[in-house]
């Protein structure tokens, strides 16, 4: 009796062993399948998102250059005013005109247009073999306002060097001996400056000193200054006032809502030297949209003129940026 008690004792410690072995085979089974079934939901949350960010990416790059075109059709058919632009049909953009310095413009909730006048910047355009005089003048009126411990004339006679194609070396310029001798592997271009990027080529520039400069310089051609549609800094440095006007100067025309001319007058500066014939846009203006459409941000930047230069379409681009 004795060994059969044994023998079931035996047994049922193996039934309890493989019961437990079972046990922890199923637990393993199911941590596996968990595991593969919570990989395989990541995945396609993942695809799920990436397909998201996509069509809205789509969809504001559509709806960009939609804009784009509505608003190059309202700024063609509309009136140049010595500030702007305004519509024939106030529908197109939901406004009646635009200012044409860079203030931002909501067509909707989703969508910011910004146009900003040649005239009213300081033209990177060489004119020959150089920057035009009034241009070379204003950018050093400008870095001085801005970045007065920078060399101005250094940077300005750095320009026209690398512009002109010539080896004959500016009285604060440099030409291709020295950018041998220092090593950068580069030469200058000896040709009118194709992005606006380039002049960090330049001896003098660095990249924080372009940043500054970045909003007030293009690459367009202007005829002229219009104070009408120049940033405050621009205007201070152009008239050699002081920079202490900037920010009322900004406020002004912030709040009031107001052009720089009557901005000017409320804070107390006398303008009567600052109006003329070069007081009016140019045909050459830079657009920028910038639209929404989901979680997705799209930019278009251009250069245009308003003219036709080609005989193939009723305005010219210059240059054309988009993501």
């Amino acid at each position: 009796m004795c060994g059969l008690k044994d023998l079931h004792r035996i047994n049922l410690t193996l039934l309890r062993n493989e019961s437990g072995s079972a046990v922890l085979l199923t637990i393993m089974i199911a941590s596996i399948i968990i595991t593969v079934g919570l990989g395989f939901n990541w995945i396609i949350k993942e695809h799920i998102k990436t397909a998201g960010a996509l069509k809205d990416k789509s969809e504001a790059m559509i709806l960009a250059e939609s804009s784009f075109d509505t608003s190059m059709f309202a700024i063609l058919t509309g009136k140049l005013t010595q500030d702007g632009v305004a519509f024939t049909d106030d529908s197109l953009l939901g406004a009646s005109q635009i200012i044409a310095n860079g203030s931002p413009l909501w067509v909707n909730e989703n969508i910011i247009l910004r146009l900003q006048d040649a005239n009213g910047m300081v033209s990177l355009a060489a004119n020959g073999n150089t920057l035009t005089e009034d241009s070379a003048s204003d950018l050093k009126k400008l870095i001085n306002t801005i970045a007065p411990g920078k060399n101005a004339d250094e940077i300005v006679d750095c320009i026209n060097d690398w512009i002109d194609p010539d080896d004959l070396v500016r009285t604060n310029g440099a030409e291709s001996d020295y950018y041998r001798m220092i090593g950068t592997g580069f030469e200058p271009r000896n040709f009118h400056l194709q992005y606006l990027e380039e002049i960090l080529l330049v001896k003098g520039m660095d990249i924080q000193l372009f940043n500054k400069l970045k909003p007030f310089i293009t690459m367009l051609r202007n005829e002229g200054f219009n104070v009408n549609t120049a940033k405050p800094e621009l205007i201070a440095a152009h008239y050699g006032l002081s920079s202490d006007v900037i920010e009322p100067l900004r406020q002004h025309m912030k709040t009031n809502a107001t052009g720089a001319m009557e901005a000017l007058k409320q804070i107390g500066v006398d303008t009567l030297s600052f109006s003329g014939t070069q007081a009016r846009p140019t045909e050459f203006f830079e657009i920028t949209l910038a639209v929404r459409s989901g979680e997705s941000l799209y930019h278009i930047k251009s250069g245009i003129s308003i003219r036709d230069t080609t005989g193939f379409s009723p305005h010219s681009v210059y240059y054309w940026k988009e993501g």
